[in-house]
């Protein structure tokens, strides 16, 4: 899955140029759940965002899949878009 949401994040610097303040870690996946739940989180008027995992975030079970196809992957982070968060619809600011 490649698309606007993805932030690529070098090896080496991937702790360092995201600021994820007020971004919620939900889950990480692969496709084809990966796909759905972002449909349903944008469905549920959240912003969706996807960053390549960190090796740190990986427990012992989850590393070797991991390093056998780390482009697989994706961890998904949402915040509450900030049209649901005051309470107005795109339509009533119109």
């Amino acid at each position: 899955m490649k698309d606007e949401r993805l932030v690529g994040l070098e090896e080496g610097n991937q702790s360092e140029g995201v600021d994820l303040t007020g971004w919620e870690r939900r889950t990480t996946t692969d496709e084809p759940r990966l796909s759905e739940l972002v449909e349903l989180y944008e469905e549920l008027g959240f912003e969706v965002l996807l960053r390549s995992i960190l090796s740190a975030e990986l427990g012992g079970e989850c590393q070797e899949c991991y390093l056998a196809e780390p482009e697989r992957y994706r961890t998904i982070y949402t915040r509450k878009d900030n049209d649901t968060i005051s309470g107005e619809t795109p339509e009533e600011g119109l």
